[in-house]
């Protein structure tokens, strides 16, 4: 890895052009990688973690501005490890290898914003990373600390392992098949499950007469049981019939099933299975 040094002409006092003098790249420092793995992804880093904003949204201030009070760094990702440097003097800093704590390497790398679900103003940026066997693993920026570990993808599919992408926001896409994608997220604020609500109005007149269960009186000799219809307080079948019509119940008990031994008129009706012996009409009339 090869870190270089910018050098810009400084513009003249009340001109609009600079001076004809090249922009000079100086070669500051080569980093020589031990492990000699693969190099997946280099970002430099702010005074505060944070990747620095694209060249278009910070000329159109369409991103945070970064800090450029403190120190700046720089990640770079390899296979097998992530090791952050300072700048401009490129010491290492800290470093973890994720090779020899888990045994995979890395495939595809991104820095996230996660934002806090409590509050809005609070975010903090972490390096995602996903491996050869399908893991996903999550780490604090600078500091390399492992955050989480998910299960995401099969490692037996190689093709969305290789199609996988992250967003800014902590989400990322792979595909399933040659004409589908999996959405998945690493961010407590921005979730996949889908949110929705029914609105149900029932109508106000769709009502019915109450429909009221007689009591059973349970009867030996062969007999299972006698139902007898209700009757009022003052004896009378019509006026329990108009308490009944009085009361009203909601749509919902009209779809409740009604039991097969209601009372259907006023007269007391015998339940005939069974053998009728002179004992059982002794005690039923005795």
């Amino acid at each position: 890895v090869f870190a270089y040094a910018l050098e810009v002409p400084a513009a003249t006092a009340g001109g609009e052009k600079r001076p004809e003098q090249a922009v000079e790249a100086v070669l500051g420092k080569e980093v020589q990688l031990m492990h000699r793995a693969p190099v997946v992804a280099i970002a430099v880093l702010d005074g505060r973690g944070r990747p620095l904003p694209e060249p278009y949204e910070a000329s159109r201030d369409l991103a945070q501005a970064p800090d450029m009070q403190g120190g700046h760094a720089v990640l770079i990702a390899s296979e097998e490890q992530f090791k952050v440097f300072t700048l401009p003097k490129v010491s290492a800093k800290t470093k973890f290898k994720l090779t020899a704590h888990e045994g995979c390497r890395v495939r595809k790398v991104a820095l996230a914003t996660f934002a806090s679900v409590m509050s809005e103003d609070y975010a903090e940026t972490c390096l995602a990373c996903l491996t050869n066997l399908g893991d996903v693993h999550v780490f604090s920026v600078p500091g390399l600390r492992p955050q989480v570990h998910y299960s995401c993808i099969r490692k037996e599919d190689i093709s969305g392992i290789a199609s996988c992408v992250f967003t800014r926001h902590g989400q990322g896409f792979y595909l399933i098949s040659p004409s589908e994608f999996e959405r998945f997220s690493l961010s407590a604020r921005n979730i996949t499950e889908p949110l929705c609500s029914l609105d149900i109005s029932w109508p106000q007149n769709a009502t019915q007469p109450r429909l009221q269960e007689s009591p059973k009186l349970s009867q030996a000799n062969g007999t299972r049981d006698i139902i007898l219809a209700p009757e009022s307080c003052e004896g009378s079948p019509s006026s329990a019939h108009s308490k009944r019509a009085d009361t009203m119940e909601p749509p919902e008990a009209a779809l409740s099933p009604v039991s097969i031994d209601s009372a259907a008129s006023g007269d007391t009706m015998l339940d005939t299975t069974g053998d009728v012996t002179v004992e059982y009409v002794k005690d039923f009339l005795g």
